[in-house]
């Protein structure tokens, strides 16, 4: 799923990203900087950072899991 940022501001970081096809999608875990930040549920398509500071850059990923235990990144 590819990620995109809906706003970036000088205090948040709003990303979105399209739902991944399958029916077994518990939901997806946010990374900045390769660190897991949050757990949202498989309906929520979109995440706030608050936990940010004006003038700096950060990598952010999705990991998409599955009642089977699969992860994708």
């Amino acid at each position: 799923s590819e990620i995109t940022v809906a706003l970036a501001d000088y205090d948040r970081v709003q990303l979105q990203w399209s739902a991944v096809a399958g029916t077994n999608i518990l939901g997806y875990k946010i990374f900045r900087d390769q660190v897991e930040i949050d757990a949202v549920s498989a309906n929520q398509l979109s995440f706030s950072d608050f936990n940010v500071a004006a003038s700096r850059t950060y990598l952010y990923g999705i990991s998409v899991g599955d009642a089977d235990g699969n992860g994708l990144q």
